[in-house]
């Protein structure tokens, strides 16, 4: 199972096998962790983290609690280049089912920005939880600062971790200058809090200077900046905007002078050439820019940071790293005679910079040319509702969108005519400012597919099999997409699995050996390649659904997490599942048949219930699987699988469940993903005999047949739509034989000539529904 053999290191007996890339972020490794204890019979619940926040080249101890940490051994992140190991001198440290404490270094070019952890213990891997590397100090709140007289005292600049509890309040006081400029920035629903934050800014007696909630983009978390006329002591209050609160609702609160950032500006560099980077925001005008050279970026994105001039701090966001020219807009371009002459298939970066600000683009295009125009806004953190038209050059309205349900609206444009054209793009309530960025891909209006998957953390008993769903969402390409996951193929747990043609999902099934040891972890992505047209198209399953749901429905998704799937190695499962053969074939009108063995452990005496997954949509139109459970008592069965005459061609993967109930107690398990191979039933070629055919006399013509595998029996080849004077009598290919002849003869009365339209059919004995037709070659009658 070793994969991802970049680099070996050890490190406080600690095998790493890893796979580093830019900016120290882990996308592919394996790690083989040692064991600390028994093994728990759950896998881990990370549901707190201690401190939240950690700096660039600091060794740092980082306290989990949670549940089912028992064992715990190892903490992966985003922002080590390997997992951390236990803190050590703790006594039973790693042995706690409710709190354990790891040691982490965190790397000195460690970036800036959002990321997340994980626990490692024999019983599994958590699901992600969410971490900063900020560069702020850090203290931690203390109690009894629930009101403006009990501030607890915070030195600027710095952060602070806190918790908000039921009706209550957090409050921080501070020293400021005269004309001193601070900002405040609250992460909470961005980290998986429940809480919906408000900032409150006061001075001391009490009398409220500023307010902030809901700043746009930042799902639900704000920001705020402030210049303070007078030097004195301020106070800043949040809480929840509903006055809930409890354990999980904790926030971290940064506060200094630095610019507050929505996102990058523009949103995507060109991966091969190098490219400013500015940001929008909050106070940005000042902020410093970012020059990134992409060409080294094995991500598709790159973390990005700035300061004010004499700022204290930094702020920072994810830019993306683009496969394609970038294009940024210059003002200005509010109306179609002023619009940016772009290239078509550059992607367009603009600002709406004013309320009302609409921004044009002149491309040009041939007659059939077909481009797509996809918004990206929201999703990233910019607040804008994108809206997109394109007019003609008459300004004549060819076409339009807003939103495509949750999505950015998108646009796919045919050219009417040769021209050129216009892109004119706004906010749909006419809003515009500083943190209106946003960015419009531009591409070929071809066959593309996008992938998500249902789970980012997956659990893989030693010796048995785990499934994974994964949708596709097609445009234009209707053909087989093969699933994977990232890695080398040695030790690569992935299942062969394609999404068949027309299918909109697939179940993905990992495996792993009997003797792979629990603990073993690795984090990866889940891709999916096809050809399409003369093109290799791969792309990565997102998983920020997943992540929303796990992070309490947070817009914003950190790059570095989205695409996060994490399998490890459990101990062995009561019941596990196998095929033979693992591939089939058989064709329309055909069926054939493969066996399920139930390796049983203790207490799984009863019958194992088959079922497909999913239920509906499983296998393709017109094919049936005929499961049976296996018996009480036995431990195979045999499933047959039928295809009618309307079956479609193609590869597929077919995935079983088996569940067995005895008492209360329910154990599944799932076959690995059997490859369903739909071929035609028949395929006949026939060779051009020698000569011609002439009238009174006979012509031997060599046909051959290729059976599908599920048909064996023998063929019977005849020849229809001879004309008058030529027959020619059926022949059968036996069983045994895979060609035959076929004899023409004509009278002596035929028409001579070439006879034309002839078709060579060949059909299953005993089964008309099987059948291949071929044309009879160039034959002259003389």
């Amino acid at each position: 199972m070793v994969w991802c053999s970049n680099d070996t290191r050890q490190r406080d007996g600690v095998v790493v096998l890893w796979r580093r890339t830019l900016l120290g972020l882990t996308l592919a490794g394996l790690w083989l962790i040692p064991l600390a204890g028994d093994a728990p019979a759950a896998p881990p619940q990370a549901t707190g983290v201690s401190p939240r926040a950690v700096a660039p080249g600091e060794e740092r101890d980082i306290v989990v609690t949670g549940s089912q940490l028992a064992g715990a051994s190892a903490m992966w992140s985003t922002f080590l280049p390997q997992p951390a190991a236990l803190t050590p001198d703790i006594e039973k440290n790693g042995t706690d089912a409710a709190r354990v404490s790891f040691r982490a270094t965190v790397p000195a070019d460690a970036p800036l920005g959002i990321h997340a952890m994980r626990v490692v213990t024999p019983g599994g891997v958590s699901v992600p939880v969410a971490m900063l590397v900020d560069d702020l100090p850090l203290v931690a709140e203390q109690a009894g600062n629930g009101t403006r007289e009990a501030a607890q005292p915070l030195t600027l600049p710095g952060a602070v971790e806190g918790r908000i509890d039921s009706l209550a309040r957090d409050f921080y006081s501070f020293e400021a200058a005269a004309g001193q400029r601070v900002a405040f920035e609250v992460f909470a629903r961005r980290l998986g809090s429940p809480l919906d934050p408000t900032l409150f800014l006061y001075r001391e007696d009490g009398r409220e200077l500023a307010f902030a909630d809901d700043t746009e983009g930042l799902s639900s978390d704000c920001q705020l900046q402030y210049t303070f006329e007078e030097a004195g002591r301020y106070i800043v209050e949040i809480r929840d905007i509903r006055y809930a609160g409890g354990g999980g609702h904790f926030y971290y609160l940064r506060a200094g002078d630095f610019p507050c950032i929505n996102v990058p500006y523009p949103l995507a560099v060109p991966r091969e050439e190098g490219a400013r980077v500015d940001f929008a925001g909050i106070g940005v005008a000042e902020a410093s820019p970012m020059f990134v050279d992409a060409s080294g970026a094995a991500a598709p994105w790159l973390h990005v940071a700035s300061r004010l001039p004499g700022g204290n701090a930094s702020a920072f966001a994810t830019v993306t790293v683009s496969d394609s020219s970038e294009f940024v807009e210059h003002e200005p371009n509010s109306t179609s005679e002023q619009a940016n002459r772009v290239a078509a298939g550059a992607s367009l970066n603009g600002r709406l910079q004013e309320a009302g600000d609409v921004d044009c683009y002149r491309f040009s295009a041939k007659k059939g040319e077909q481009l797509r125009f996809a918004g990206q806004t929201r999703d990233v953190g910019s607040p804008t509702d994108l809206t997109m038209k394109i007019l003609d050059a008459s300004g004549k309205q060819l076409a339009a969108v807003d939103d495509q349900g949750t999505d950015e609206g998108w646009l796919d444009f045919t050219a009417p005519a040769d021209g050129e054209f216009v892109l004119v793009v706004a906010d749909l309530h006419r809003r515009g400012g500083s943190m209106h960025a946003y960015r419009v891909e531009v591409s070929p209006a071809g066959g593309d597919f996008e992938l998500t998957a249902d789970s980012n953390t997956i659990l893989v008993p030693a010796g048995g099999v785990v499934a994974v769903t994964v949708n596709v969402k097609r445009r234009n390409y209707g053909g087989p997409i093969e699933l994977f996951l990232e890695g080398p193929d040695e030790g690569n747990p992935t299942v062969p699995t394609v999404i068949g043609p027309g299918m909109n999902s697939a179940v993905l099934t990992l495996q792993v050996p009997a003797d792979a040891q629990p603990g073993t972890f690795a984090a990866t992505t889940i891709r999916g390649r096809a050809r399409i047209g003369d093109r290799d198209v791969e792309r990565t399953a997102s998983l920020a659904g997943v992540v929303r749901g796990q992070w309490n429905q947070t817009v914003l998704v950190p790059a570095a997490v989205e695409e996060n799937l994490a399998y490890a190695v459990v101990p062995p499962a009561p019941l596990n599942l196998s095929v033979q053969p693992g591939s089939i074939t058989l064709g329309p009108g055909l069926s054939t048949q493969f066996e399920v063995a139930a390796r049983r452990g203790e207490g799984i005496d009863e019958a194992v219930q088959l079922a497909i997954n999913p239920p509906k949509n499983g296998v393709p139109g017109n094919v049936t699987v005929e499961v049976k459970p296996v018996a009480k008592g036995k431990e195979t069965v045999t499933v047959v699988v039928k295809a009618t005459e309307k079956a479609p061609l193609g590869r597929y993967t077919v995935v079983l469940t088996g569940t067995h109930k005895k008492g209360k107690a329910t154990v599944t398990a799932s076959t690995p993903g059997i490859e369903l191979n739909l071929q035609p039933g028949l395929t006949a070629t026939v060779a051009a005999p020698e000569g011609a055919l002439q009238r009174g006399g006979e012509l031997a013509v060599p046909v051959t047949v290729t059976r599908n595998p599920a048909y064996s029996g023998p063929v019977v080849v005849s020849l229809e739509k001879l004309p008058a004077g030529v027959t020619c009598e059926n022949t059968t290919i036996p069983a045994d034989q895979s060609s035959g002849m076929l004899k023409l003869k004509a009278t002596g009365d035929a028409a001579a000539g070439p006879l034309k339209g002839v078709v060579i059919k060949a059909v299953a004995e005993g089964n008309a529904a099987v059948t291949a037709n071929v044309a009879l070659p160039a034959i002259e009658v003389k």
